[in-house]
């Protein structure tokens, strides 16, 4: 069992003189230093006498991943949840599971709540009643099953699961502190994150977008960017096949992955083909 002293989150002064991301929406490069300092004081405001809960409304943005970080080295537990979330199933969870915070770009006031600080253009709202929930104390990550609708039926990650996960990942894809990944999946989506835990875990370079894979906007940053990667369900590929991704230029792009359900035998032989034609690698 990984110490948590080991924990990815805990070492990212590792990597220090790199960039972690990029957040293309505001041309904004952050640092593995600023990563570490910027999520280290939000965790300070963020610890609780007792283990917490956090609600974090995410998107594919920096202040996302820094309050992300900062969740976890706070030792609170943290349901990530899409900032585009149906108001009436957000308040439903607020309701029913209580978190001691919610951060949220949105601004938003339920019952039993105060604004407790701001961290750019987020809110840090904090419960004023007690909350008498006991949480498991390995307990780090939450994820809603639904990925968009925030159905209440969660997926409970431990620490352990979040490192093991990450370096299972790294290891398979042999990422390194050259790679750079742009996101395709939100981050509040298990294999989005994957994502992002994986390649911090090695030091590299995660470029941030909230554009998709459909436009000619998402392929103009892959190539301005000089990502290396992708990562898609098979709806994206579905896509891909159809906008005719075989012409699209992308010469830094050193392979593709898929996961999050069952691709087609069809699908999978012309991606492979498109792979091995252009010297590219499909996992």
């Amino acid at each position: 069992m990984t110490k948590i002293s080991n924990y990815f989150w805990n070492h990212l002064e590792n990597f220090f003189s790199y960039t972690a991301l990029v957040d293309t929406a505001i041309d904004r490069a952050v640092t593995y230093e600023e990563l570490e300092s910027k999520s280290q004081a939000l965790a300070e405001k963020l610890k609780l006498s007792v283990k917490g809960m956090i609600f974090l409304f995410t998107t594919n943005n920096s202040e996302s991943i820094i309050s992300y970080i900062a969740a976890l080295k706070s030792g609170n537990a943290v349901l990530l949840l899409d900032e585009k979330l149906n108001e009436e199933i957000r308040n439903g969870l607020i309701e029913n599971y209580k978190p001691d915070f919610i951060i949220s770009s949105n601004s938003i006031s339920p019952e039993f709540y105060s604004f407790s600080f701001k961290y750019e253009s987020l809110n840090f709202i904090k419960r004023t009643e007690s909350n008498s929930i006991n949480i498991f104390p390995e307990l780090s990550v939450l994820l809603s099953t639904s990925g968009t609708t925030g159905s209440p039926k969660l997926v409970r990650l431990a620490y352990r699961n979040i490192q093991s996960n990450a370096e299972s990942i790294a290891e398979y894809l042999q990422i390194d502190e050259n790679e750079r990944p742009i996101t395709t999946l939100p981050i509040n989506y298990s294999y989005g994150l994957s994502v992002i835990n994986s390649h911090l875990l090695k030091g590299a370079t995660i470029v941030l977008t909230e554009k998709t894979v459909f436009f000619r906007d998402f392929w103009n940053l892959f190539n301005e960017y000089k990502c290396t990667s992708f990562a898609g369900v098979p709806y994206t590929y579905t896509m891909l096949k159809r906008i005719g991704f075989d012409k699209i230029e992308v010469p830094t792009l050193k392979y593709f992955t898929q996961a999050g359900g069952k691709l087609s035998e069809e699908f999978i032989k012309h991606f492979n083909e498109y792979a091995k034609k252009n010297r590219k690698s499909f996992m």
